[in-house]
């Protein structure tokens, strides 16, 4: 499902969830991984594309 980018422009950016950091893990500095829901084919362009993940923290190679 697509989303917003948060600044009121209306700009469709694909919902994502990534990894974050485990508050009540048993390690320190413990990370959980999340589902990332990203699909290139939303975009028109691949510059467009490799903004959005930059945007989201993701790696750039979802865009292949």
């Amino acid at each position: 499902m697509p989303g917003t980018n948060g600044d009121g422009a209306g700009i469709a950016w694909p919902a994502f969830s990534g990894s974050s950091a485990s508050r009540g893990g048993s390690a320190a500095g413990a990370y959980q991984m999340q589902a990332i829901y990203f699909r290139r084919e939303e975009f028109k362009s691949e510059a467009e594309c490799l903004t959005a993940a930059y945007r989201q923290l993701l790696p750039l190679e979802v865009c292949r």
